[in-house]
């Protein structure tokens, strides 16, 4: 469940890049935000996969294991797409969730989750995006 999410977050992205515009430049200075969960990083949220019950309740640290997950394989894709150094943190850093989104942001979460955080619900709101969240496994 976990790869097939991830595998079609990332092809949807590949879709909407192969569709740009040839002259197009991806700027390195975005960063990957994900909810951690009741992890320390979204290194070791990423990391999880053994530590977690997938068959469980706790819905919050399988969402922070996959957005984890997926949140490196958006970097190494993007750093290959836009020709970035992978060995430089600072290219598509990967952060956790806070208060304050950085200004440049790619956002990885589950919007089908009843309890998201203030920061997702306010993006919500301001892109109109209700009514294209209304089944499971949506993306906006």
């Amino acid at each position: 469940m976990r790869l097939k999410k991830v595998s079609a977050m990332l092809f949807l992205l590949i879709i909407s890049l192969s569709c740009a515009k040839k002259n197009r430049t991806i700027d390195p200075a975005y960063q990957i935000v994900v909810d951690i969960g009741r992890f320390n990083s979204p290194e070791e949220a990423a990391m999880a996969e053994h530590k977690i019950d997938w068959s469980g309740t706790d819905v919050a640290s399988k969402n922070a294991c996959t957005e984890g997950y997926g949140a490196q394989e958006l970097r190494c894709f993007l750093c290959k797409l836009s020709e970035s150094d992978t060995n430089n943190s600072l290219n598509f850093k990967i952060v956790p969730l806070k208060r304050k989104l950085p200004s440049k942001s790619i956002i990885l979460c589950n919007l089908s989750q009843s309890n998201l955080s203030p920061q997702i619900e306010k993006i919500i709101k301001n892109h109109g995006l209700r009514n294209k969240l209304n089944e499971a496994e949506s993306f906006a």
